[in-house]
């Protein structure tokens, strides 16, 4: 039967997608860029490849003009991903030390129980495009390919930046590399900042969720997406993703550096009192810590199993531990810092995002522990 079916067709999932980012892309443009006389496209290339990109196309004299392209490959692939983690979810008790380790952090379920297997794919396939297309939006509020241009010296008409082509940008060292990697770690806090507020309006509606119970769908969601976002960092950078550097190289950081700095963020804005008082999820920040911990570790988890060799076990540093626990992460993230000290102004300036929480911070405590 029709309604039995679980998996879209590739032209409902690129429907999907399509309505999806033009719904979030309708409200931006009402909400902001109509107030700045300015305009957001959105661009659909039909390319093979996983990526998005952000593109300024105005002066900065003049009102913003930014395009977000993103390629049919990226939204099929992405797809696949999903129904792949579910499959992996749904079989954990053919990977019993993978089950044990994540049993050690919670034993909450792989999957949420308040959602059917098809609302289970769509939900998490949907807040992982949104988090893509949120970074991207991310870029062109705090016009970071503006920033990257000027700050380096090159100034150019191609304000573009791509998103997960990251080895077309190999060769990136020194400032430059610096620089592609903070404001890539910027573009991840806002993509954040703004998934949360979305799921927070989108689960405290009672005409999708009803007056009773909606924390209970929130957490659900929640749990989908960290989950999701970790596959997606843990994809950007392919398999290299136990490689810690202790300077930036390339235009992204690493899988677990972008956990490790974007983890406690989404912990952070669930433990605000507010967010409970609306949907009532009922945890405390140790609950809270523990259920993003977990849903990060099976994204991490899934991507190790899907590589297909694992005779060598888990790689050292294939997993988060806290960025203050290797000499290696500390160097990174104090070169991270220093760098963002240094264009913070520059993206003041230039900022066009007055959403809160948007823009990356690093506390007087991490900066003494990191120096230290």
């Amino acid at each position: 039967m029709e309604g039995d079916k679980v998996y879209l067709s590739e032209l409902e999932v690129y429907q999907l997608a399509s309505d999806v980012i033009n719904s979030i892309s309708d409200d931006l443009n009402r909400t902001i860029y109509s107030k700045l006389g300015g305009k957001l496209s959105i661009s659909w290339r039909e390319n093979i490849s996983f990526n998005a990109s952000a593109q300024i196309l105005n002066k900065l004299s003049e009102a913003p003009n930014h395009r977000i392209t993103i390629n049919y490959g990226l939204v099929k692939e992405l797809y696949r991903d999903v129904v792949q983690y579910h499959e992996f979810a749904e079989n954990i008790n053919y990977q019993p030390a993978i089950l044990s380790l994540l049993n050690s952090i919670s034993e909450m379920p792989m999957l949420p129980e308040c959602f059917n297997k098809k609302d289970s794919i769509n939900n998490m396939f949907m807040a992982s495009l949104t988090f893509i297309f949120f970074h991207e939006v991310g870029h062109l509020m705090q016009q970071h390919g503006r920033v990257r241009a000027n700050f380096l010296g090159h100034f150019s008409d191609d304000l573009t930046i791509n998103e997960c082509e990251v080895n077309a940008s190999a060769q990136l060292t020194g400032k430059q590399a610096a620089i592609s990697h903070t404001t890539e770690l910027a573009a991840d806090f806002s993509a954040i900042t703004r998934c949360i507020f979305e799921l927070l309006r989108h689960f405290s509606d009672e005409k999708v969720v009803g007056k009773n119970h909606r924390g209970i769908p929130f957490l659900g969601a929640v749990q989908l997406f960290v989950s999701g976002v970790s596959c997606l960092f843990y994809r950007f950078r392919g398999f290299e993703s136990s490689h810690l550097e202790t300077v930036p190289h390339g235009s992204h950081p690493f899988p677990l550096v972008r956990l490790e700095l974007n983890l406690p963020h989404i912990y952070e804005m669930l433990s605000f009192p507010v967010i409970d008082e609306i949907v009532g999820h009922g945890l405390d920040r140790k609950q809270l810590v523990e259920l993003v911990s977990r849903a990060a570790y099976s994204g991490a988890y899934f991507w190790l199993v899907r590589s297909g060799d694992r005779s060598k076990g888990i790689p050292e540093n294939y997993l988060f531990k806290g960025i203050l626990n290797s000499d290696e992460s500390k160097e990174y993230t104090g070169c991270i810092i220093q760098t963002w000290d240094e264009i913070e102004g520059l993206i003041d300036s230039y900022n066009l995002d007055e959403l809160p929480f948007s823009k990356i911070s690093f506390t007087d405590q991490i900066r003494e522990l990191i120096k230290s």
